[in-house]
């Protein structure tokens, strides 16, 4: 797998050009234990496989990121690993892959590959953790054939079996163990408690898996109890059913978003956006998708569309914050964050939880729920309601 090369510029000149190896996590800029130092900005480099995760931002081995900090220019490069890795261990060709799955699928190569993974380290590559969670979803049935297991309370129908999900960037996971603090009890604390509704539409979808009012419930349930897996499957389900409705695809949107399926995600901006051109929620969600894939010119003018529709929205400003510290402008990120939390009143009582569930648990907002001005920024406008350390 490759390394990480960062040139630091000051104004036009070179001032540090290096290559450093990330086998789990580095730091760059104003941390401390920064492997190379720079004013401006503090950055982790997270190792996820075969690629780098830059604030939310992944980069595959040659994809490369430049970061203007006032006088000073950060290039950041995933450098092409200079030797192949050996067989088995390293990215597997797509083709293969696919093709492998559908013999898993059908149980001819079921044992061959389960006594192979048992020799494999977890996490050792892409390839490993697709084809051994591939394996978690099968299961001897009589007979001694194979079949693919359906997860709770689904119908036994295959055609209904979501596909195996490939992302592009990380899963939005709560990181309180890094930081110390309980952003993800915090954010819970809107989230709905279970009501009589969850469990009649558990009920009803026991007996019919084609009742729509049950999907839409447990969807939302899944979703607010940090199961995007479940809710996509509930709400593309839906969105094939009822194309129409916008409703639908904005939360299949956020639930892509939250498992790290961006084009995927796109997607269903793009189709909300063909009916209604100034729907602020699809603009804000798209212009972050679009940066998250290093797709910044595209990016920039989505956010030029939404600002333009929605100038004082606070989900605008909550769009410039993850965009602003994706690009390791912590000032400017938390400057729009002042505006969106200090405007949060605007939003519904589902926006205020989206924007608490982007703060908590979006990873372009990892290295500012470690600062201490993120922090009292909360306790400014929530007081004795903010986030807390945890016990």
């Amino acid at each position: 797998m490759g390394d990480l090369s960062v040139l630091v510029r000051l104004n036009g000149d070179v001032v540090d050009d290096r290559v450093v190896e990330v086998e789990h996590l580095v730091r760059i800029g104003e941390s401390p234990n920064a492997v190379v130092p720079f004013p401006g900005a503090d950055l982790a480099i997270v190792r996820i496989g075969g690629r780098l995760s830059v604030r939310g931002r992944v980069l595959e081995e040659g994809d490369e990121l430049g970061l203007r900090l006032g006088p000073v220019y950060v290039h950041i490069e995933h450098t092409v690993r200079a030797r192949m890795p050996p067989e088995w261990a390293g990215l597997w060709d797509r083709r293969f892959l696919a093709a492998a799955l559908l013999v898993v699928a059908a149980g001819t190569w079921f044992d061959a590959a389960e006594a192979w993974l048992d020799r494999q380290p977890e996490g050792s590559a892409l390839g490993v953790t697709v084809v051994r969670e591939a394996l978690g979803g099968v299961e001897a049935i009589e007979g001694g054939t194979r079949a693919l297991a359906m997860p709770a309370a689904r119908p036994a129908d295959l055609l209904d079996v979501p596909p195996l999900a490939l992302a592009d960037g990380p899963r939005h996971e709560s990181d309180d163990h890094l930081t110390g603090m309980a952003w993800a009890a915090w954010y819970r604390q809107l989230v709905p408690p279970d009501d009589d509704q969850r469990y009649d539409a558990e009920d009803r979808f026991a007996v019919d898996p084609d009742d729509a009012w049950a999907r839409r419930v447990l969807a939302r349930a899944a979703y607010d109890g940090d199961d995007p897996d479940t809710a996509c499957w509930h709400y593309g389900w839906l969105v094939e059913r009822f194309p129409e409705d916008p409703s639908l695809r904005l939360r299949l949107a956020r639930s892509e978003q939250r498992r790290g399926r961006h084009r995927a995600e796109i997607d269903q901006y793009e189709e909300i956006l063909a009916s209604d051109p100034g729907e602020k929620e699809a603009l804000a969600g798209f212009a972050v998708a679009l940066a998250r894939l290093n797709r910044l010119d595209e990016a920039a003018a989505v956010l030029d569309r939404l600002q333009f529709s929605a100038p004082d929205s606070p989900v605008t400003e909550l769009t410039v914050a993850q965009l602003s510290a994706m690009a390791g402008h912590d000032r400017r990120a938390l400057l729009a964050l002042e505006g969106a939390v200090g405007s949060r009143s605007a939003l519904s009582d589902e926006g205020q939880l989206e924007l608490r569930r982007t703060l908590a648990l979006d990873p372009v907002f990892q290295t500012l729920r470690r600062d201490p001005r993120l922090r009292s920024l909360i306790y400014r406008h929530l007081g004795a309601a903010g986030v807390r350390p945890m016990r």
